[in-house]
């Protein structure tokens, strides 16, 4: 049986779409493409996610340039989860690295759309006043030296902590989820936020069903 995650955090509905919206304006193809849990020290962060979950995450590699590396399991259904902590062998001093070397135990940072349509998807949020940023090209080297791409994006003139980033794969038969370890089934994600108007405005047009609550600080 697949094991569950629960994160107290964040929660994601993997469910259809419940939009009203006539259908010329419907959402380009979208899924929950993965979350990504920083920890300081990856080897520290695979043994903590294994007591977690049973499940021992698998090396993904590193991306040059920034001073991060990752680990990765499958979620099923084109899902994974990335452990994402610094790279001891390349000495970057940026505010991300900075973020991960303080953290002290396992801590959801970021969750990513994917999608195949870019133009697509970017004309859906224009019509919204919410554009999208022009794609980074990013990449990782794996272990076995093979190099996975891709595309990723983000709201232009919306930023907010616990919105999504998109992402489009270059190669979508080398993605985590087909190639990372399995067992694992991301339940769902739930947000909160103080004043939780605007994050639901950004996010409820990307028909994913992900609640967004009323809290008392950003989670």
């Amino acid at each position: 049986m697949a094991k569950r995650i629960l994160w107290t955090l964040l929660a994601l509905q993997l469910l259809p779409s419940c939009s009203s919206e006539p259908s010329s304006q419907q959402t380009p193809p979208v899924k929950f493409d993965h979350i990504i849990v920083g920890v300081s020290n990856l080897e520290a962060g695979i043994q903590d996610l294994e007591q977690l979950t049973g499940v021992r995450a698998e090396l993904g590699g590193v991306h040059p340039g920034e001073g991060t590396r990752n680990a990765l399991i499958s979620l099923g259904e084109g899902a994974y989860l990335e452990l994402y902590a610094p790279n001891p062998e390349e000495t970057i001093v940026s505010p991300i690295v900075t973020e991960l070397q303080n953290l002290q135990r396992l801590k959801p940072m970021y969750w990513a759309v994917s999608t195949t349509d870019v133009n697509a998807l970017r004309a859906h949020f224009d019509t919204r006043g919410l554009p999208l940023s022009l794609p980074e090209a990013g990449s990782r080297v794996r272990p076995d030296g093979s190099v996975v791409k891709w595309v990723m994006f983000y709201f232009g003139k919306f930023d907010h902590s616990l919105a999504p980033f998109f992402i489009r794969w270059e190669q979508p038969e080398l993605h985590p989820s087909r190639t990372s370890p399995g067992g694992c089934k991301l339940v769902s994600i739930r947000l909160q936020d103080p004043a939780p108007m605007e994050l639901k405005a950004a996010i409820q047009p990307l028909g994913l069903g992900v609640p967004v609550d009323q809290g008392t600080e950003k989670q």
